[in-house]
């Protein structure tokens, strides 16, 4: 199968460039900044977390913008990165960093939202595992996989472990009865387990 070449970005402006050429790993930005909430939260610096809550939600919405406005105007660059080894498996930075943040709003009672964000990041989590690396598998460019393999790949164990927290964090709002989300939880976090020892393995290689 032929690879999709992206548009010639000489022809585009630096700012239309940028998000042609935005990289599917920026979600870590919330990511970061929402561990680091997270942790403020729990040592009782309560306004610092608070302000680095309010900046990962901020960047949260703004980076779902842009790579709405990438995926319309720019399909081809975004298509060629998810054939990409090397870079296709930084989209799961984006269910990291939903979980991330519904973890932190679920810390500030906000579980109104926290929960479908959760339930929001378990659909990518399906979508992405099965679309992602189905999309490196179909990469027909001549190179080997396996010599592009990188620590980009362990994100799919990480936001795997994340699913899990999101949906042990939000058990006890559901009503009585579900149950079965603490056992997806578990059964997440396991899945996190052998993805993580299998791409060790592939880094290695």
């Amino acid at each position: 199968m032929a690879k999709p070449q992206p548009h010639n970005d000489v022809r585009l402006s630096p700012a239309r460039s940028a998000i042609a050429n935005l990289s599917p790993g920026y979600f870590a930005l919330v990511m970061g900044t929402g561990i680091i909430s997270i942790g403020l939260e729990k040592q009782g610096l309560d306004l610092l977390s608070k302000v680095l809550l309010a900046i990962a939600a901020l960047c949260y919405v703004s980076l779902w913008v842009l790579f709405i406005w990438r995926a319309v105007s720019y399909h081809a660059h975004m298509i060629a990165d998810m054939r990409d080894p090397e870079k296709v498996f930084a989209y799961f930075t984006v269910v990291a960093a939903t979980d991330v943040l519904a973890v932190r709003l679920l810390l500030a009672g906000r579980s109104d939202i926290a929960m479908p964000l959760v339930f929001f990041a378990a659909c990518l989590w399906f979508i992405f595992g099965y679309v992602l690396p189905w999309q490196v598998l179909m990469t027909r460019d001549g190179k080997p996989i396996l010599a592009r393999t990188n620590g980009t790949w362990f994100i799919w164990a990480v936001a795997s472990q994340s699913l899990a927290i999101g949906m042990a964090q939000i058990q006890p709002f559901l009503p009585p009865g579900s149950d079965w989300v603490g056992i997806l939880a578990v059964l997440s976090w396991s899945v996190g387990v052998a993805l993580y020892g299998v791409v060790a393995v592939l880094v290695i290689l």
